[in-house]
C-alpha cells in the first residue's frame, strides 16, 4: 500500500472520530440545526418552538438563533 492511500484512509478515520465526538458531545445539535433551517426558510425568529409538544402559549425565543443558521 503506498503512502498517499494510507494518508487518505487515516485521514477519513480521523475525520470520522471527530465527527463521532461531534455529534455525541451536544445532545441538542440536531435541535439547533433544525431551528437555523427554520429561521433560513421563514426568514424570521421564531416566537414558539415548533418541536415540542406542548402548550403555543408559552413565549420563545431562541437566543442561539445565530448558530444554528
Amino acid at each position: 500500500m503506498d503512502k498517499s492511500k494510507l494518508l487518505t484512509i487515516l485521514t477519513f478515520l480521523i475525520v470520522g472520530v471527530f465527527f463521532v465526538k461531534a455529534v455525541h458531545s451536544d445532545t441538542d445539535m440536531y435541535w439547533h440545526l433544525s431551528l437555523g433551517r427554520l429561521v433560513w426558510e421563514t426568514h424570521k425568529i421564531p416566537t414558539i418552538d415548533p418541536f415540542v409538544y406542548g402548550s403555543d402559549s408559552a413565549n420563545f425565543v431562541s437566543v442561539e438563533w445565530l448558530a444554528g443558521l
